[in-house]
């Protein structure tokens, strides 16, 4: 991992006994999309994170994640699940969408589909992550590692 990434992911951490500066400005996120904003029938493929928890330390972390991963917070469709209650789930999977459930299994997002956390499932139709809530990843370094891992394998890095 070159020095950059692992600025963005581990923030003020030590790693490889190098210190690595700490983000200090919240970077412009686009506010959570609620059921209401959200158009799910569109004709690109797109990315879908589905948090569970969406406080101002997990809209740092997840913007870096995604300057890591090379994508712009406003192409991610956020949805907050607490703020979707009575959505189908169901609309947004085999279209040829990136999904990250970031601390709800597919069984609370009712969707039978058979993911193991941090085990990116890459089909034809889909691109699926399971992992932890945001919030999980403060301060654990063996989970942002993983999760590093499946990442890259998700965004072909």
């Amino acid at each position: 991992m070159d020095r950059k990434l692992a600025s963005l992911i581990f923030g003020n951490e030590i790693i490889y006994q190098e210190s690595i500066p700490k983000i200090e400005k919240v970077p412009k996120i686009s506010e959570v999309k609620t059921l209401e904003k959200i158009q799910i029938i569109d004709s690109e493929p797109a990315i879908y994170i589905i948090v569970n928890v969406y406080g101002k330390s997990e809209k740092v972390l997840l913007a870096s994640m995604m300057k890591a991963c090379k994508v712009e917070m406003e192409a991610i469709k956020l949805i907050d699940f607490e703020e979707s209650r009575g959505f189908d789930f169901g609309l947004i999977f085999g279209k040829n969408n990136t999904i990250i459930s970031f601390g709800l299994p597919m069984q609370r997002l009712k969707v039978d589909i058979n993911i193991f956390p941090y085990q990116a499932k890459i089909n034809k139709t889909e691109k699926l992550l399971l992992a932890d809530s945001l919030d999980k990843f403060e301060n654990d370094k063996v989970l942002k590692l993983k999760l590093w891992t499946e990442l890259k394998k998700i965004f072909n890095l």
